[in-house]
């Protein structure tokens, strides 16, 4: 239902200019002279049977009833273009999450660390190679301050040993993909943006990546691919000069605006009302969310056990 609105607002412009031509009294009477001359024509009038004879009788519902059979045909359209067709449906798994990763530089050393990532998921119910999401490319830009560009970067498509393999692939339908936003550098206890050459980096204790040093960024996801377009939002804060919180959330079009409005030094403070939602959170539930944190001592006591072993 969801993706048939989304369908629905996009032809939003074509059902406007429908509904006021339709209105032009120029427009209004050529429409109606002509379908009575077209249903003047004998082999017509034989075909339409009834109908022809009602719109005879009955000229000023020709235009209404046209525009009512242009507007049924336009969310026919719709519908098809929707969830029940079959094609690539993205959506975002679960919430956006920050986590635990574990990665290797080109010092072959395996480091624990902290990113943010959102996990993209095909749910898509056809049964045909149409519910392939091909060619699939994802980008990501963050906007800090005055809504300017810090980061802006595909996400790389990767072998199962972590290796950086193409910009664009394919998602098929249940499968999903990790993208990754942020990265915590160890070394400078800084949050980093993750980008594809934060895969080339020496050791992940010191990844390479553009400092994030503001506390407010607006993440913008675009999907892109054949059959597929699809933009999500998110907001991402500084997780690791406040390792207590979340860091990334995804957001509404009210929650987007707001976040815009305030990356612009206008209205409440957003992430003050976060701070705020979360403490309802854990009253209500009687617990905190926290998260682990990671430091080279657990690198070493890693390093350890595999020497060990």
């Amino acid at each position: 239902m969801r993706r048939f609105l989304h369908s629905l607002i996009r032809h939003f412009y074509l059902v406007l200019a429908v509904i006021v031509v339709a209105n032009i009294p120029t427009v209004n009477g050529l429409v109606r002279s002509a379908t009575q001359k077209f249903l003047q024509i004998q082999t017509v009038r034989g075909f339409m049977g009834g109908l022809g004879q009602y719109f005879a009788m009955h000229p000023n519902t020709i235009v209404p009833i046209s525009v009512s059979v242009i507007l049924f045909g336009i969310m026919l359209y719709c519908l098809y273009d929707s969830h029940f067709s079959g094609r690539p449906l993205l959506r975002v798994e679960g919430m956006p999450w920050r986590g635990p990763f574990y990665l290797a530089g080109k010092d072959n050393k395996p480091t624990f660390g902290q990113y943010a990532y959102v996990s993209i998921v095909n749910r898509s119910e056809g049964i045909t190679d149409a519910a392939i999401a091909r060619n699939l490319m994802v980008k990501v830009q963050l906007l800090g301050k005055k809504l300017r560009s810090h980061s802006e970067t595909r996400v790389p498509w990767v072998f199962k040993d972590g290796k950086p393999f193409a910009d664009r692939g394919e998602l098929q339908p249940e499968d999903a993909l990790h993208v990754p936003v942020a990265i915590q550098n160890n070394h400078q206890n800084k949050m980093m943006s993750f980008t594809p050459s934060t895969y080339e980096s020496y050791t992940m204790q010191d990844p390479y990546g553009t400092s994030l040093n503001e506390p407010l960024y607006l993440v913008k996801i675009t999907l892109r691919g054949i059959g597929v377009y699809q933009v999500l939002w998110f907001a991402l804060q500084d997780f690791v000069v406040n390792p207590n919180i979340l860091g990334i959330y995804e957001l509404g079009f009210l929650e987007r605006m707001w976040v815009q409005l305030n990356l612009r030094g206008i209205g409440p403070s957003w992430e003050e009302y976060w701070q705020h939602q979360q403490q309802k959170f854990n009253a209500r539930n009687g617990s905190q969310i926290k998260f682990p944190r990671l430091s080279s001592d657990d690198n070493n006591n890693l390093e350890k056990r595999k020497t060990d072993s």
